[in-house]
């Protein structure tokens, strides 16, 4: 299932999206960062408790619109639902938020639902003096202003 997601997914994400694909590293993240021209400040962000908050709904909204198979997102659907077995021994279900980490479908679903934040921080970046580069749930912007400019 992960390699189909990567398949069709794999020509939409934007060379920003450095988290999970074949090609990518953190490495090759900070080389993008140290590569941004005349940059005064770069602030790393965190999306918190990513995988734990996702609704499964917006997974599964997001798919739709590339995927038109519902047999292959009833099997995203399963997955998203099936019951997991915490540290402490108990069962654990929650049928309608939270993707469990390292999973191997969750890098991809992770990339799919960042995916439009991608799209709506590098229009912004177009405008100039701004850069944006992304690790999974941690995002980096660069900017050529002040504290200011970095904060907004």
């Amino acid at each position: 299932m992960a390699s189909v997601l990567e398949s069709i997914y794999e020509p939409i994400f934007l060379p920003v999206s450095f988290g999970f694909r074949k090609w990518s590293s953190t490495h090759l993240l900070f080389q993008e960062i140290q590569s941004w021209q005349g940059i005064k400040r770069v602030v790393h962000a965190d999306v918190l408790r990513c995988f734990d908050t996702v609704r499964h709904k917006l997974v599964l909204d997001l798919l739709s619109e590339q995927i038109d198979d519902p047999f292959f997102l009833d099997l995203v659907h399963r997955f998203l639902t099936t019951p997991i077995e915490t540290a402490n021994g108990t069962d654990f279900t929650n049928t309608e938020v939270g993707i469990v980490q390292g999973a191997v479908l969750s890098p991809a679903l992770m990339n799919i639902i960042i995916h439009p934040l991608d799209l709506f921080a590098t229009e912004l970046c177009k405008r100039g003096g701004t850069y944006y580069g992304r690790y999974c749930d941690d995002i980096s912007i660069g900017t050529k202003g002040n504290n200011d400019a970095a904060a907004h």
